[in-house]
């Protein structure tokens, strides 16, 4: 790891970025996407702003220039596409507050569109959000250049990244479609992360700020329908364990159950009865 901005990170990135430099993006009149996922406070937001810093150490001349790169709604994110010219921002917490197939279909649009029209600013743009799988096929495989997976080491506890580039990426989501949002293999490309937001405590207090903002605007309801929505497709459709489902959703397995229970939608009894053992289980934790 290298010291950047008084916060370490991993040196293999620093090499991605330099080869992927702002200036190299305006010399070869190109941007960049990445797409950067992770279960609920695992991190994956420190993380790319932490990228974001790297990338382009002007945002930490003050808390307001970092986080006006930081955006909460599809409007905001193509408004900061547009207007940014070369230069660093995230779509943070992409697909919070959406429910219906159709509204998560309307946020899928959008960042499309912002995607579409970015590349003529030539910059490096995040899309942060709790799974992959979530974004439709343009985004996810075509337009975007690879991906950061954020987790949790299992020996060391440590708050970990796995990157995989445009052609792992893409077979990883074809993959894990069709098997229910899993991740199939790994990659040599990864390593931890500090833990330190970039600027101090001053920048992050200008983050969470604009985050609490953010979120009173959200529809708690929507928010609700979106998870159980999701949690029905996987146990009904696909067959997975409330433990499996948890896992993908990045919540408790319990939770989850529970949630589609208070909103009445209990799905059918579709697995087997090895399975209603680990419901047990569940239970149990």
């Amino acid at each position: 790891m290298a010291m950047i901005h008084e916060y370490h990170i991993d040196g293999a990135i620093l090499h991605l970025w330099e080869k992927n430099s702002l200036q190299k993006m305006k010399h070869k009149n190109s941007d960049r996407v990445y797409i950067v996922d992770g279960r609920e406070r695992i991190g994956k937001s420190l993380f790319t702003f932490q990228q974001m810093c790297a990338i382009e150490p002007e945002l930490l001349e003050s808390p307001e220039k970092l986080v006006s790169r930081i955006c909460f709604t599809p409007d905001e994110f193509n408004k900061v596409a547009r207007e940014t010219k070369n230069g660093a921002f995230a779509f943070d917490e992409a697909f919070r507050g959406l429910s219906s197939r159709g509204a998560m279909s309307k946020i899928n649009k959008k960042i499309v569109q912002t995607l579409m029209e970015m590349g003529q600013n030539n910059n490096i743009a995040f899309i942060v959000l709790p799974s992959v799988f979530l974004l439709d096929i343009y985004p996810a495989m075509l337009r975007s250049d690879g991906l950061f997976h954020i987790h949790e080491s299992k020996k060391s506890k440590q708050r970990c990244f796995t990157g995989y580039n445009r052609q792992d990426k893409n077979r990883l989501y074809q993959i894990g479609l069709k098997k229910g949002w899993t991740y199939p293999f790994g990659s040599p490309f990864k390593g931890h992360f500090s833990k330190k937001f970039p600027g101090g405590e001053e920048f992050e207090k200008a983050y969470l700020k604009k985050k609490a903002d953010a979120l009173r605007n959200i529809d708690d309801a929507a928010f609700e329908d979106k998870l159980v929505t999701i949690a029905k497709r996987m146990r009904e459709v696909e067959g997975k364990s409330w433990i499996e489902i948890g896992k993908s959703l990045g919540m408790k397995a319990e939770a989850i159950r529970m949630r589609v229970v208070r909103n009445n939608t209990q799905p059918y009894n579709t697995l087997n009865e090895k399975d209603d053992s680990s419901e047990q289980v569940v239970r149990e934790h």
